[in-house]
């Protein structure tokens, strides 16, 4: 990708992400208290799905990976005899 490309998209993935958070900052203004009683809540969310997400990448990929090398083990070597 050529730098005038890179750079327009990278700054309108900046303009998007500060309209987000610049909204995100105003509504949270008003509701501090409300943010503050359902953080803990949302991080034990967050934290377990992030979690699981990296438990089963690890499992599909364990697996995939036993696959592999059990169909390698399979596989009948050429060594020119039949």
């Amino acid at each position: 990708m050529n730098l005038p490309v890179f750079m327009v998209f990278t700054g309108l993935g900046a303009g998007i992400w500060v309209v987000i958070l610049a909204l995100a900052g105003y509504l949270i203004g008003n509701n501090q208290e409300l943010v503050g009683r359902y953080l803990h809540q949302s991080l034990l969310v967050v934290t377990g799905s992030c979690l699981l997400l990296v438990v089963g990448y690890a499992l599909v990929r364990k697996s995939r990976q036993v696959g592999y090398q059990k169909n390698r083990q399979e596989e009948v070597p050429l060594d020119g005899q039949n």
